[in-house]
């Protein structure tokens, strides 16, 4: 004879052995005790919560020839029929298999009949919304105007499908998910009897893994118990359901959060081999980046977070290195590509690029401390400045950041950088001269050339901090001859040689040669490389450069609006700005500039001949052109 599953072995016979379910317990049992029972009713939950078992007791209580205090004595023999399915005035029908209106006509064509043995019929139709809108509406005049000897118990996981005509004339009684707790208790109960070996953590994780639903927990440690060799332990529970372990999960959020796309893509390859599943690993990093938020933002988060001791301190060590709004960021962009992964063919290039876009999100600041073990967090003061839009005059009074020591001695002087389309000046950003007042602000006229001004105090150096993290840079953006905005305090008159002459084609004048150009923008692109802004590096790589000893010119052409829209951004401008400065070791401007000759400028491209040539022939004839990095 084969088995009995134990959620079979073990589903309740009486009110006093369901679980955690006294607000459906108390009011049925109160009805059997004072023999006042309705003549429909209504239960309603998710899976696994009780609601056909607590349906057979109720079927039991009201007929058992000798109760104990509203329970079923399970010894007589109603209860023994019952208990053994072969009483044939409790009848149980599954909706989801018999929902047709023949059905349903059969059924109230036999409530008429009087019960046999028994003093109530019990009709209990399981998965009720399964029924078709034909066998609800012959249903209904039954439901309204029963025998008394009749009882209908309609058992659902959805009730917004059963028509509000067969709600109001139900006793609707809500189950509510197991708490943890219980589920729990319940588990370590079933493993003492059957002396099962295994620890409270892998309980604990069967529990949680069944979101509130006994039975899918004691369906898992059945599971467990024929399918692991020896002690059952977390660990072991994880591979049995195929999901990856804590440990493997805190090394994907270290990866994510330091940057480090070679040790990203080594887990998503190991990952990928093991034949876990993808999506739903995508899901349990979001859940563990979760946790690693509410040890950030909480107190006590051990209350919260049902995880092994050592899982904790994973989690606290990387909430010291990273900040809320990070954090936040990251559970977004998951759940976004969540929704990307379900509809993509194939899973594993659209996580790994998925998760590089991620990298964007992530602050150097946080890099820094987890790379370099480093537990202090470094908070800024003041946050960066959006360019207004309004035509009105708005002023803006920005604070410096927090100083910190700790910087090299040599810190080079702050890069600057310009923004040019066409020939068109859109933004400048520079720092205040000394003469400068305290004061910083930020100013928008409506005059035909728009001018922002704006200055802020010298950033702090900040410990701890990678060398090349330098104070802000300056910008300057130019469209055709139209003078957008400039971020810039010095008066005109303080420091003419930096003001903006605009001619038809600014061309920069070349002071090396283009061999020796383009050794020095690859070792920028291998920087962008090594700091993880590979979106940066993908829009810059392809575009036109050129030096004069002043500026640092990048040419894109008319059509690449995406390259320069991106290379265009403030922090990709800020970032040029100081690395190109780095690598020439003196202050630079960035021009970053748009024409439709653009690919016909002096200069020198870091993107191959070959590539340029056909990017070339496809503008010419009008062929799109899609490069996939």
């Amino acid at each position: 004879m084969a088995r009995i599953a134990f959620y079979r072995e073990w589903r309740p016979q009486t009110f006093d052995e369901v679980v955690a379910q006294e607000q459906v317990v108390f009011p049925l049992r109160q009805s059997v005790v004072k023999g006042e029972t309705g003549h429909a009713y209504l239960f309603t939950g998710t899976r696994g919560t009780g609601k056909t078992s607590l349906a057979r007791i109720y079927a039991k209580a009201i007929n058992c020839l000798s109760p104990e205090d509203g329970n079923p004595c399970n010894k007589c023999e109603i209860c023994a029929g019952i208990n053994e399915g072969t009483l044939l005035d409790v009848v149980e029908m599954d909706a989801a298999s018999h929902n047709s209106v023949e059905n349903i006509r059969r059924l109230t064509d036999e409530v008429l009949f009087a019960p046999a043995i028994v003093r109530y019929k019990v009709y209990i139709i399981d998965e009720a919304h399964m029924l078709s809108q034909g066998a609800f509406n012959a249903l209904l005049k039954t439901l309204e105007e029963p025998p008394a000897h009749a009882i209908f118990i309609l058992a659902t996981t959805e009730p917004h499908r059963i028509p509000a005509t067969i709600i109001s004339r139900c006793q609707r009684y809500d189950f509510r998910r197991i708490p943890l707790e219980d589920v729990t208790v319940r588990l370590r109960l079933i493993a003492d009897s059957h002396k099962i070996n295994v620890t409270d953590e892998a309980l604990r994780t069967m529990a949680v893994l069944a979101e509130g639903t006994l039975r899918d927990a004691i369906s898992l440690l059945d599971q467990a118990n024929t399918g692991v060799e020896g002690d059952i332990s977390r660990d072991a529970v994880l591979n049995l359901v195929g999901l990856v372990d804590d440990q493997f999960l805190a090394d994907l959020a270290d990866a994510l959060l330091s940057k480090r796309i070679d040790q990203l893509l080594d887990l998503v390859n190991r990952l990928s081999l093991s034949g876990r599943d993808l999506i739903q690993t995508v899901v349990d990093l979001a859940r563990y980046l979760r946790n690693v938020l509410v040890c950030k933002i909480s107190d006590n988060p051990a209350e919260m977070i049902q995880i092994t001791e050592q899982s904790l301190n994973n989690m606290l060590r990387l909430a010291n290195f990273s900040d809320t709004k990070t954090l936040t960021k990251l559970i977004q962009g998951l759940s976004a590509l969540l929704s990307e992964l379900r509809w993509t063919p194939d899973l594993r290039t659209s996580l790994e690029i998925g998760l590089i876009r991620l990298l964007g999100e992530i602050p150097d600041s946080t890099i820094a401390n987890l790379r370099s073990g480093n537990s202090t967090v470094t908070v800024k003061v003041a946050s960066e400045g959006e360019l207004p839009t309004s035509d009105k005059t708005v002023e803006v009074t920005a604070q410096p950041e927090t100083q910190v020591s700790g910087l090299p001695d040599n810190e080079e002087p702050p890069a600057k950088a310009k923004l040019v389309e066409g020939d068109k000046l859109m933004a400048t950003l520079d720092e205040p001269p000394a003469e400068a007042e305290p004061d910083r602000s930020v100013e928008m006229t409506d005059e035909p050339e728009q001018i922002v001004e704006a200055a802020a105090q010298p950033e702090p150096q900040v410990s701890g901090l990678p060398d090349i993290e330098e104070p802000p840079a300056k910008a300057i953006l130019v469209e055709g001859d139209k003078l957008m905005a400039t971020l810039d305090e010095p008066p005109a008159e303080a420091e003419p040689e930096r003001s903006v002459e605009m001619t038809d084609e600014p061309e920069p004048s070349q002071v090396m040669d283009h061999e020796q150009l383009i050794i020095h923008w690859n070792n920028v692109l291998n920087e962008l490389n090594e700091l993880g802004h590979i979106d940066i590096l993908i829009m810059a790589r392809s575009s036109r450069v050129g030096y004069d000893g002043t500026n640092w010119y990048l040419n894109f052409d008319s059509s690449m609006n995406s390259q320069f829209e991106r290379c265009s951004m403030p922090d990709a401008t800020r970032l040029l700005c100081r690395l190109v400065s780095q690598e020439m070791k003196q202050p630079v401007e960035v021009v970053i500039r748009k024409s439709p000759d653009a690919a016909n400028n002096v200069g020198a491209t870091a993107e191959p001949e070959w590539l340029s040539r056909i990017r070339k022939v496809c503008q010419e004839t009008d062929v799109p052109l899609e490069v996939e990095e």
